[in-house]
């Protein structure tokens, strides 16, 4: 007896059977939309194509089977709504003959096999494997790793609507050095929140965070005073810099959405739009919603949601060492800024030296992070976590090697400080003051060439 698959769960099914006898899914009709992929349709002639499990303006994932090794995949295919169309269950894609749409359609395409490209050079547990990219049918497609698990916004609804500040600390920190190694790379997400990170379950039991959808990634570089991006976001997670066409953008703007996606997972609140913000900011402080959040992390998440980019963290590093930094002001639970319209000079932040990895251990150590109720509690122990604790395993020792700068950055005042290497000029530049010098030396041979 010949052997099929289950389109909605791509277990191995016999042939003939209907019901899948592991998800109850009924395999005699078609359930994808008409101008998608029908089910059981086959590329590359070596993946079988099943259900749709994500859509988006310029995309449509589905779940897949490797017919070859029998394993599970995600393809990704490259169709954009606004430039493309598909009819009746065709798989050629079409793209109108209009001014402009071709070319629009090209240029998305060769991004999108950046995208394939770019992520197929990470190998991280923490963000989505990439297998193959190909054309096929006028168009493009990605075979990814298949992230089981759960969808961080789906576990905010189980947790009934936000979760402990200590299980999110728990799953949040360990993605940050991984995305970091992105950012090292030049290439910033731009599209962080609960919709595109999984929690997956290790073997052992641990939890982790995989990163998904890299469709919005783009490059950047610091010498970059601006650059035209495409505006594609998400209100509530997106800086206020991915509302303009030419802008500044780096390692910040996805700061800015790491940041809400953690003040919705300890809230269950979504941040108001930054443009909304920008007119009369209602973002509300932990303890508005009943909640008590030790003031280092209400801190830093402000911190990284300020709507200019220049005065957010402009590093993970940063943005992990605020996190895990208990020495906090207890009046201080928000950032006070003297004037938050003033901006700060884009690179003249610095970490501090530290040993990253003794202070993680310091971290994972800490009682108040062992214990699931927390000393901030108030809030009733996770039951999901009960018994695991908050043991955090991740490799730092890329931040040890990166940052290792003498000048450090002061979070709680958000000012620039330099030490006093004994050289204090009375705050006047060194370039300023050499210039004077030069100018003196050059009046007086004038001076003495007159005089003889």
């Amino acid at each position: 007896m010949g052997v099929n698959y289950c389109y909605a769960c791509m277990a191995r099914i016999d042939e003939g059977q209907v019901i899948c006898p592991y998800c109850g899914h009924n395999n005699s009709s078609i359930t994808n939309d008409e101008d998608i992929l029908p089910e059981g349709t086959i590329l590359n002639g070596k993946y079988l194509v099943g259900k749709v499990i994500g859509r988006g303006g310029f995309g449509v994932t589905y779940l897949g089977i490797d017919l070859r090794y029998d394993d599970k995949v995600a393809i990704k295919e490259y169709f954009p709504n606004a430039l493309s169309n598909r009819q009746g269950y065709t798989k050629h894609v079409k793209i109108p003959n209009q001014t402009g749409i071709p070319e629009k359609f090209q240029k998305g395409m060769t991004a999108f096999e950046q995208e394939a490209w770019t992520l197929s050079m990470f190998k991280s547990p923490s963000i989505v494997g990439v297998r193959r990219y190909f054309t096929e049918n006028n168009t493009g497609y990605i075979v990814m790793d298949y992230i089981g698990g759960i969808g961080f916004n789906e576990e905010i609804q189980h947790c009934g609507g936000h979760m402990p500040w200590q299980r999110v600390m728990s799953l949040m920190l360990p993605l940050m050095p991984e995305l970091n190694r992105l950012h090292e790379k030049n290439l910033i997400h731009r599209d962080i929140k609960p919709e595109n990170i999984k929690i997956v379950r290790d073997a052992n039991g641990s939890e982790r965070l995989v990163l998904l959808d890299f469709g919005n990634a783009r490059g950047y570089t610091s010498s970059d005073l601006t650059k035209t991006y495409s505006q594609i976001l998400t209100p509530g997670f997106a800086p206020y810099e991915q509302y303009l066409v030419r802008t500044h953008q780096g390692p910040y703007t996805d700061i800015y959405s790491l940041c809400a996606t953690m003040y919705v997972a300890i809230t269950g609140h979504k941040p108001p739009a930054a443009p909304d913000r920008l007119m009369n900011d209602t973002l509300q402080p932990f303890s508005s919603y009943g909640l008590n959040v030790p003031p280092n992390i209400e801190r830093a998440i402000f911190h990284g949601l300020d709507n200019h980019y220049q005065n957010r963290q402009q590093n993970l590093y940063e943005l992990y060492r605020e996190l895990t930094d208990f020495n906090y002001s207890p009046a201080q639970s928000i950032p006070q800024q003297k004037n938050r319209n003033e901006p700060r000079m884009e690179n003249s932040v610095s970490a501090a030296p530290m040993n990253a990895e003794e202070h993680y251990t310091e971290y994972s150590n800490d009682s108040r992070y062992a214990d699931s109720s927390g000393d901030y509690g108030n809030q009733e122990p996770d039951p999901y976590m009960t018994g695991i604790g908050y043991e955090i395993e991740s490799d730092l020792s890329d931040y040890n090697d990166y940052y290792s700068q003498e000048d450090y950055y002061d979070p709680y005042y958000y000012q620039d400080h330099t030490e006093d290497k004994g050289n204090n000029t009375g705050g006047l530049p060194t370039w300023f003051i050499i210039l004077v010098i030069l100018i003196i030396v050059f009046l007086c041979v004038i001076i003495y060439l007159y005089l003889v």
